[in-house]
């Protein structure tokens, strides 16, 4: 998606609109950064994306911006949940972590690990054999914790709490 926004807002720019109407996610977790890249440049359209997301892990992450840039950036040329990329996403938490020094930016980075704790376990529940007491379980405790990170916003708790459920 960070390819795919600047090429439409600026095509469409190009076009004349001058209005549209999206529809997303209310996941931060997998579309924050997205939201924000096309805040700016629906704004304006020709900026530079570097350096908008640039700014963004700067001012977000502070010193531990290289590790959540790497994680984000890997994320968004095409996520394949597998438990490779949950083990080099887990490493990129981990090193942000390290390199925190501020609070407010190991808070950023808690909300990820959330939603990297949320991954994990969607990707369990995924790969538990139906009617089995091991996807019994997977169940149980994914829905239970959608809902306890439900006020970070970092999952569509409430939408996944449909789809898992029917």
């Amino acid at each position: 998606y960070l390819n795919v926004i600047p090429g439409k807002i600026r095509f469409w720019h190009s076009q004349h609109v001058d209005s549209f109407n999206g529809e997303s996610t209310a996941s931060i977790g997998s579309m924050g950064i997205g939201w924000y890249l096309a805040s700016k440049l629906l704004w304006k359209p020709d900026a530079d994306v570097k350096a908008i997301l640039d700014d963004f892990y700067s001012k977000s992450f502070g010193s531990a911006a290289p590790p959540i840039k790497r994680m984000l950036e890997r994320w968004a040329q095409g996520f394949v949940l597998s438990g490779h990329e949950l083990g080099l996403s887990y490493r990129d938490i981990s090193e942000a972590y390290a390199l925190a020094k501020d609070t407010s930016v190991k808070k950023r980075i808690d909300d990820y690990a959330m939603y990297l704790h949320y991954l994990r376990l969607w990707h369990e529940y995924k790969i538990a054999k139906p009617g089995t007491a091991e996807k019994k379980k997977s169940t149980r405790e994914l829905l239970s914790y959608i809902w306890r990170i439900y006020d970070s916003s970092m999952v569509q708790t409430f939408r996944m709490h449909q789809l898992i459920c029917n």
